[in-house]
């Protein structure tokens, strides 16, 4: 059922980014408690093993070694496979979020720069926060996006975000306590940039059957706990709000998603297809036998021999090879597979939000098809030797500094391995690389001659979505 529901989620998912006609408001509401469910009972199957865990810890010296050691194991297994399930159910949730957020880059930075949160909160702060998303998710016109079912929102556990702009309203905490038996209290804490930016609450619609609570008493753990989230959502949201980044659009925004969606279209299970990305990368597709379920993939009875499928790759890798450059090198790597993956950046797309045909996302996100890359970076030093620049590289190849001298002055090119990442991770060409490079440098030389100093200019694509799903 969890699974089906996970299957439904990416439905719904695929046809509000794909703008279907057939998408209604009731859908996008049913979403998130949707996949609410299915991360909550995965968590609870998650936290069980790790309670048995502990079980057969504290019972460790009166138990057989090799019985212990195998069932260790074991629990082990299922637990990573668990994690991976969490991290596809939140990656498609990144997808829907990044929906409503994509116009806040800034504020989804300052998210970044919290600690993730691997699980729900248990027990009653879980139900509070279950309760309140299933209640106010559509107050005074605003849509509510519930953190839990996301990997990127880690300030407070909530976000207003005004439909009417597609720009965040105001970011919230929830506290819950038990008021009785049969009643329990939640209480908001919500922090925004304006008075304006609350939702309101719909007038005179108070239920009859609605008792009047006292204020919440917190005790004074919880006042202090309460206090440090409201002033970190409070400096997150000034500081997004007051953000001075210079925004200048790219010269060139190419990308290598078909030929990703044509080397996945070819795909099958009897070996490896293969597709020429640029000068510098290719990529691989190979259709897996047992996936028809999420257990199939993550707890497979039978490994797929992945390596004996690869025999051949090395004759395929010399066509990355430049002859006359001592600069070749080979990354391998692989595209949405794992959930270090499908880890959100505030600068890159989430992977659910690529602009690719959905049948394609879907095969690769639910395991269907493994896609795995080369990447020859060496190709881009060269274009940057043929720029006249000396390229220090390390001795695997990774790149440590560029720098050419014009006259007296000197310019100095650092960090350019996360460019030539945004090849290998997001697809990005390698036209478009050296095209920024290329605009990072003259970006440096007009505030040069506008200062008449050194000045250091610091450079990261935001890239936005475009184009179609199909």
């Amino acid at each position: 059922m969890a699974e089906a529901d996970l299957h439904g989620c990416f439905e719904t998912l695929s046809s509000i980014i794909g703008g279907k006609k057939d998408i209604v408001g009731a859908d996008v509401l049913r979403f998130q408690p949707r996949l609410l469910g299915v991360i909550a009972k995965v968590e609870d199957r998650y936290r069980s093993i790790k309670q048995e865990e502990k079980r057969l810890i504290a019972r460790k010296s009166k138990l057989s070694i090799s019985w212990f050691s195998r069932r260790m194991a074991k629990l082990a297994r299922y637990a990573d496979a668990l994690l991976e399930v969490l991290a596809l159910s939140r990656a498609i949730g990144d997808g829907f979020a990044w929906t409503f957020y994509e116009g806040d880059r800034d504020l989804i930075a300052e998210h970044l720069k919290q600690q993730p949160q691997l699980l729900l909160p248990p027990k009653l702060g879980a139900v509070g926060e279950r309760l309140t998303l299933e209640n106010m998710q559509g107050l005074d016109g605003k849509l509510l996006i519930y953190h839990g079912t996301t990997s990127f929102l880690r300030l407070g556990d909530i976000t207003f975000i005004d439909l009417a702009t597609a720009r965040v309203a105001c970011i919230g905490e929830i506290k819950t306590r038990r008021q009785d038996e049969n009643t329990i209290q939640i209480s908001m804490t919500l922090i925004a940039g304006d008075r304006e930016s609350f939702p309101k609450p719909p007038a005179n619609k108070v239920s009859p059957k609605r008792t009047r609570l006292e204020p919440m008493v917190l005790t004074p753990a919880m006042q202090s706990r309460l206090k440090r989230q409201r002033d970190r959502m409070g400096e997150a949201v000034s500081r997004a709000r007051a953000s001075t980044t210079t925004r200048v659009n790219a010269r060139h925004n190419g990308f290598y998603y078909e030929a990703l969606e044509a080397v996945v279209a070819r795909s099958h299970a009897r070996g490896f297809e293969w597709e020429q990305a640029g000068k510098g990368m290719l990529l691989g597709a190979l259709r897996m036998s047992q996936t028809s379920r999420l257990s199939d993939r993550y707890l497979p009875r039978k490994e797929t021999p992945v390596n004996e499928l690869l025999t051949g790759v090395e004759s395929r890798a010399l066509s990355l090879v430049k002859s006359d450059s001592p600069d070749n090198s080979m990354i391998v790597g692989s595209i949405g597979s794992s959930k270090d993956e499908l880890r959100v950046s505030f600068d890159t797309l989430p992977f659910a939000q690529w602009p690719i045909d959905t049948q394609v996302l879907g095969d690769i996100l639910f395991g269907r098809v493994l896609v795995v890359s080369l990447f020859n970076p060496g190709h881009i030093w060269s274009a940057l030797r043929e720029r006249g620049f000396e390229v220090s590289l390390d001795q695997r190849g990774a790149f440590r500094t560029a720098k050419r001298r014009k006259g007296k002055k000197e310019e100095r090119l650092e960090h350019i391995g996360y460019f030539t990442n945004l090849i290998q991770r997001s697809l990005m060409t390698e036209e478009s690389v050296l095209a920024m490079i290329d605009q990072l440098i003259d970006m440096s030389h007009d505030q040069l001659k506008a200062k008449g100093e050194p000045v250091r200019v610091e450079f990261a694509p935001r890239i936005v979505r475009w184009g179609r799903r199909g």
